[in-house]
């Protein structure tokens, strides 16, 4: 019943303004497939509907009660379903024309516009749905004379059409009696509303002609909101997109459109990054159709944007904030973190004192880059803190005096080398040299060599070769800058040469060549700018182009170490190298004297003169892991052997408790060996110790004996009787002490005779 009342009361009102606001309802037959608009690139806009903040929240129910705040206060979020639910509970009573839920597109405003929203009914409770604009107070309602400007159109229950808009008349509600086609709201049902000069047409799906066509007069439109208006029941949205329109009606803009929002994708704040590595970054100045231009900045040096990349070149925090150039209080602002690039499976080259042995040094002078020689590394760079740095030789001048340093053991076809430098001059060379098969020329004359060109004017990274690498082939680096450092690769890969300045996945300048650019590879720097290297790294690749994840050499042992050695001794040294898996297991030996020992590439050690020498086995990977040992080489002497043994003093008889020293005569007399063994036939009558001294035991016979080391074929012996001690009052005691005697008396007699001898002469 009320509904009819309300009804009535709609009709009448309708018909009273009809004639004078020349309302037109289906009379002009606009077709809604000429009044569709597609979308563009530029100026259509698909709202997210996961997004919160895209959206501002009104609900108004009887009683003048209004919720105004933010959206999902008055609407449920369904970011796993992309939907937006109107909060059904909020309508405390059933009344379809007074709770009122309003959703609105907070990102731009639109005059002229035109827009698709998907609305989906949930329920039977009775309610309307359709779209608004024109809102300028997203506080409050669409229908409220704070939007005095405020428009909606919907459908009812039923689906007749209805709208209102106080510009064109003071009715409430405007109802035109006509009902869309196959209207079902618990189905999907795609509202579409165009805006634009002396046009306000709304009409369902793809329904024709379109229903509600109203010609009002432009001052009865403003810019502002647009969004979704539903009454007392839940209603989902489904889908939102919105399109400027000229005035005339077609797609784009008469008006500046004013930056309100700044969409930065790609990077969070307090997010990470990694130096050399590009990030994409895309920005969006809201609402589209503005002039979409934004600067970008940083709160310090060494971080670029480019082609929609942001590059950072040194580690550190950075704020970087993109900001509306037609609205300047309209930014982002992002604190990054730029974190080193992982070198796992690179070798490092520490640059001090000790790891410049991992360098062989050539200097080049003049300028035309021949007639290189070796030289002391300290003579062409100087080095501190970890930072190498070019003497200045010629000021200013590109490829004069070239400082070179080469590689120890690095000659390859496929590799990757990665360092920073920069060039503190204004004019000047540096860079590295590769397929190097003469290292007395530069990387331009034979070869190959990619390098920066240190001039004022331009900063071009640079290939250039002899045959087949050819050149110079040049490419900008807008990153460089003069005195501060870059990072930069070469990666050599089957030909393809690749040079990269900063960013470390696009190259700036690459060349495919035929030919073997296997050879020698360096880092060299002219005597012009004072170029200045650190953090080298070396890189191998295996044959599909991949990083062999190099193992470093820990420790090198020498097993088999001796300490003196006769001259014409040969020693084959056994070195081990750790870890077991270390990618280059090769060792390199030395001596440093070849005149007393030389050794061989294989570990061979030929002992040639008398003197001391050290032996030195050293990785071949990384110089400073070695081990040594020092030897003392003599002449070896050539043995004199042993022809007799003979014992000076055999008794025959001895006595129990007597001993006896022996005295044995080895000849010759300058024979090697002179060392003795003695033996006892019979322990327990008679032991013998190692210095010859016999102790009789007990009673018996035994034979003693008494043998070369040297030959034990040289041999004496003797057998004595022994006896048990006897008592005696007078005598000489035992035959040993007689044997004794008689040879001390014997002794003493033949040295009268030579005293008497001598005094007689």
């Amino acid at each position: 019943m009320r509904r009819n009342q309300m009804k009535k009361r709609f009709l009448t009102a309708f018909l009273s303004v009809m004639m004078v606001f020349c309302l037109s309802v289906s009379a002009t037959a606009f077709l809604a497939s000429a009044a569709a608009v597609p979308d563009d690139d530029t100026y259509t806009t698909n709202v997210d509907l996961t997004d919160k903040s895209n959206f501002k929240g009104v609900f108004a129910g009887s009683g003048n009660k209004v919720i105004a705040g933010e959206a999902d206060e008055i609407w449920d979020f369904d970011t796993q379903n992309k939907t937006i639910t109107s909060k059904g509970d909020l309508s405390t009573n059933d009344e379809v024309w007074s709770n009122f839920y309003y959703l609105y597109y907070d990102k731009a405003d639109y005059k002229n516009f035109y827009m698709e929203v998907t609305l989906q009914h949930v329920g039977d409770r009775a309610g309307w749905s359709g779209l608004c604009f024109g809102v300028e107070n997203t506080a409050k309602p669409a229908k409220d004379s704070a939007n005095p400007k405020g428009g909606l159109t919907f459908v009812q229950g039923d689906g007749v059409y209805t709208w209102h808009d106080q510009q064109i008349n003071n009715t409430e509600w405007n109802d035109t009696h006509i009902a869309a086609k196959d209207f079902n709201g618990l189905s999907d049902t795609v509202h579409k509303l165009k805006v634009y000069k002396n046009h306000i047409q709304y009409w369902l799906n793809d329904e024709d002609p379109i229903v509600v066509d109203l010609q009002p007069g432009d001052e009865a439109l403003t810019s502002g909101k647009v969004g979704v208006a539903v009454t007392n029941k839940t209603v989902s949205v489904k889908s939102f997109k919105v399109t400027y329109l000229k005035a005339d009606g077609t797609v784009g803009t008469d008006e500046t459109i004013p930056a309100t929002d700044i969409e930065v994708s790609g990077i969070e704040n307090n997010g990470k990054a990694t130096v050399g590595t590009p990030v994409p970054v895309t920005v969006n100045v809201l609402p589209k159709g503005s002039d979409g231009e934004y600067t970008f900045t940083s709160d310090k040096d060494g971080v670029y944007l480019t082609d929609g990349k942001l590059l950072f070149k040194n580690t550190g925090e950075y704020n970087v904030t993109f900001t509306a150039k037609s609205n300047p209080e309209i930014k982002k602002t992002f604190k990054i973190t730029a974190e080193d690039a992982d070198r796992t499976g690179y070798i490092a080259y520490p640059l001090t004192e000790e790891g410049m042995s991992a360098f062989e040094s050539i200097g080049i002078a003049g300028n035309s880059g021949n007639g290189g020689a070796a030289a002391k590394w300290d003579d062409l760079f100087t080095l501190q803190d970890g930072v190498l740095a070019r003497k200045v030789t010629a000021a200013g001048q590109v490829g004069n005096d070239y400082g070179v340093l080469y590689f120890n053991n690095r000659d390859r076809k496929n590799f990757e080398l990665v360092y920073s430098a920069k060039g503190n001059s204004d004019n000047g060379w540096f860079g590295a040299f590769f397929a190097m098969t003469n290292k007395t020329q530069a990387g331009n004359q034979t070869g190959g060599s990619a390098f920066m060109q240190n001039a004022s004017a331009a900063h071009n990274a640079t290939i250039w070769g002899g045959t087949p690498v050819g050149g110079p082939y040049e490419g900008g680096s807008p990153s460089y800058v003069q005195n501060e450092f870059s990072t930069f690769k070469l990666r050599v890969f089957e030909g393809q040469i690749d040079f990269f300045v900063d960013d470390m996945v696009t190259p700036r300048i690459s060349k495919t060549v035929e030919g073997d650019l296997t050879g020698a590879i360096a880092l060299f720097a002219d005597g012009g700018c004072n170029a200045q290297f650190k953090d080298v790294y070396f890189g191998m690749l295996d044959d599909e182009g991949n990083l062999i994840d190099y193992k470093a050499v820990e420790s090198v042992s020498i097993a088999n170490k001796a300490q003196t050695a006769y001259v014409g001794d040969k020693l084959d040294l056994t070195a081990n190298v750790l870890p077991a898996d270390a990618t280059d297991k090769s060792v390199a030996f030395s001596s440093s004297d070849p005149t007393v020992a030389a050794v061989n590439a294989e570990g061979k050690v030929t002992f040639l003169s008398e003197g001391t020498v050290t032996i030195t086995a050293s990785s071949k990977d990384d110089a400073s892991k070695k081990d040594s040992f020092t030897v003392t080489v003599s002449k070896k002497v050539t043995d004199v052997a042993v022809t007799s043994v003979s014992i000076q003093n055999k008794p025959t008889a001895a006595t129990v408790g007597d001993k006896l020293t022996l005295t044995v005569k080895v000849s010759p007399d300058n024979a090697t060996n002179k060392n003795l063994a003695f033996e006892s036939s019979d322990k327990t009558i008679a032991t013998v110790s190692e210095t010859g001294v016999v102790t009789f035991l007990k009673a018996g016979s035994v034979t003693i004996t008494v043998k070369s080391e040297a030959d034990s074929s040289k041999s004496d012996s003797f057998t004595v009787t022994v006896s048990e001690k006897k008592e005696e009052k007078s005598g000489c005691g035992s035959s040993v002490a007689a044997a004794s005697m008689i040879f001390a008396a014997g002794a003493l007699a033949a040295a009268v005779l030579v005293i008497a001898k001598k005094r007689a002469e």
